[in-house]
């Protein structure tokens, strides 16, 4: 028996429910205010760190033509990378808007060529200057946006123009954005043509949502893949978020990583105290959220004294908790297959999980 691949979008709904998520006109606008907001000096700490950040990435290192785009004063910057990739003898191109949709076009000297007021007050390079670049030539596309959420969804400035050049890229070709970490939130509104990114830059991390698939033939299969997770790298203060029906085997999940912890208790679903926590090495703490969708108006502080913990911790019925969760949340789906298979869809947000993914 076989088992099946989650679409990112079926994740998403599954771990957060989309009565939560914002109206995306009013999302755009909030958020397009609070980056105007910012203090100037603060501003700029953020963007030298998001670039610190972009250049660090592997990814950048492999590719030779760049797309950039040409930054606002609000948004995240784009012109020191640019001043880099020049230095590092890379390709770099640039957006113009010409017929409703964006051509690329390359820039050598982005004091001559990238100077004229194009669309939407946004600098675009000088057409006589510039040669197009072909979609297909480029490696990696820095996008812009307004909002983005831990998926790789995007809000952008309602034209769509990223959308279609996106769909437009090579299969291998990487798209990164760049955003100051408010952000960036968990869940947003998606429609069929919106186009993901790979890889969300922040001034606090960087984001690569990423997902696989695990089969377990027994309760012992469960247990081993719980262990694995651990020993890929579980580090403190780490959250696992688990969403699954009954029967599917949370609690056995529970049971293989305390066992790799070295926990001494038996572990058994806390469903009528909310948690309990294990003495192991990191600690462990076993939580079911399942009646905690009663408490949805208790103040924030009491959300934060719950989820503040020492060592690993492990949700049940993770979904009811929703957005109070961070971002950084290790999300497991299990599914029945039959009466003995069981599927665990691993998703992971940030790129420090990524190797959770390989085991």
């Amino acid at each position: 028996m076989t088992g099946f691949a989650w679409n990112i979008m079926d994740l998403k709904e599954r771990a957060f429910s989309p009565s939560e998520y914002a109206d995306k006109k009013e999302l755009r606008r909030f958020m397009r205010e609070k980056r105007s907001l910012q203090d100037p000096r603060a501003m700029q700490l953020k963007n030298q760190r998001i670039a610190e950040r972009f250049i660090s990435i592997p990814e950048f290192a492999d590719v030779s033509s760049i797309a950039l785009y040409a930054s606002l004063s609000d948004e995240s910057q784009t012109y020191a990378i640019a001043s880099y990739c020049l230095q590092m003898g890379k390709s770099i191109a640039f957006p113009c808007i010409e017929e409703k949709d964006i051509v690329f076009r390359q820039v050598k000297d982005r004091e001559k060529e990238l100077r004229l007021q194009g669309s939407f007050g946004i600098r675009e390079p000088d057409k006589d200057l510039c040669p197009i670049v072909p979609i297909e030539e480029i490696d990696l596309f820095v996008i812009p946006g307004v909002v983005f959420d831990i998926f790789g969804s995007r809000i952008g400035f309602g034209g769509g123009y990223y959308d279609r050049a996106l769909a437009q890229k090579r299969s291998d070709a990487l798209s990164v954005a760049l955003a100051f970490e408010f952000q960036v939130v968990h869940a947003i509104q998606s429609e069929p043509h919106d186009q993901l990114v790979d890889m969300i830059v922040t001034d606090a991390t960087v984001y690569a949502p990423r997902q696989s698939i695990h089969l377990c033939n027994s309760e012992k299969d469960t247990q081993t893949f719980a262990k694995r997770l651990f020993m890929k790298g579980l580090r403190e203060q780490e959250i696992i978020a688990l969403h699954a029906d009954l029967g599917v085997g949370k609690t056995v999940f529970v049971q293989g990583l305390a066992d790799a912890l070295g926990a001494n208790d038996d572990v058994i679903s806390p469903t009528f105290m909310y948690s309990r926590e294990y003495q192991s090495n990191p600690p462990l703490t076993h939580m079911d959220a399942y009646r905690l969708d009663n408490l949805a108006d208790v103040s924030d502080p009491f959300w934060t004294e719950l989820l503040d913990h020492r060592g690993i911790l492990a949700i049940e019925w993770a979904e009811r908790l929703g957005s109070r969760l961070p971002k950084s949340a290790i999300h497991c789906f299990g599914e029945i297959i039959d009466d003995q298979t069981r599927q665990w869809t691993l998703f992971t947000a940030i790129n420090e999980h990524n190797q959770l993914n390989e085991i």
